[in-house]
């Protein structure tokens, strides 16, 4: 029996070898992405005093627009769901100066070319008494944050 591999069987060896770590990494990868995943922290943006936002309001915070309407405090999308760019509020909803896409006041679409409706985020009061915009939490259009003075 001959201890020297034909070019074939070292070749085959070695993509064994390659198959075999690119299972081992890949599942390293995935086991590293569920682990940090599950851990870390919610992203949230502060959004100010509640007691200074009157009914009617609108702000920016990051990538979201929150919104006080008579039920409530509600944070929704500034991206476009159809390449990203920053949507407007207006009279009847919110509008993409990118591509004409045009979305109902609670994130349903009117006219494309965006297919599917902006996300809403929770909003969360602190410990501190400020507002708190969870982008890692996605709610319903209804979805509001009572505070004094709501119906």
């Amino acid at each position: 029996m001959s201890a020297t591999w034909s070019r074939r069987q070292a070749m085959a060896a070695a993509g064994w070898g390659l198959l075999a770590g690119g299972i081992a990494l890949a599942g390293r990868l995935t086991a590293a992405a569920i682990g940090r995943r599950s851990h870390r922290a919610h992203r949230l943006a502060s959004a100010g005093s509640p007691s200074g936002f009157a009914v009617g309001g609108q702000l920016t915070v990051g990538d979201a627009i929150v919104l006080r309407d008579r039920h409530g405090i509600a944070a929704v999308s500034r991206r476009c769901t159809h390449l990203g760019c920053f949507v407007t509020a207006t009279a009847r909803g919110f509008e993409c100066p990118c591509h004409g896409s045009a979305f109902a006041a609670d994130g349903r679409v009117l006219a494309g070319p965006a297919t599917r409706p902006l996300p809403w985020y929770r909003v969360l009061l602190g410990e501190d008494g400020e507002l708190r915009v969870d982008f890692d939490t996605v709610v319903a259009a209804s979805h509001r944050l009572a505070v004094d003075g709501d119906a």
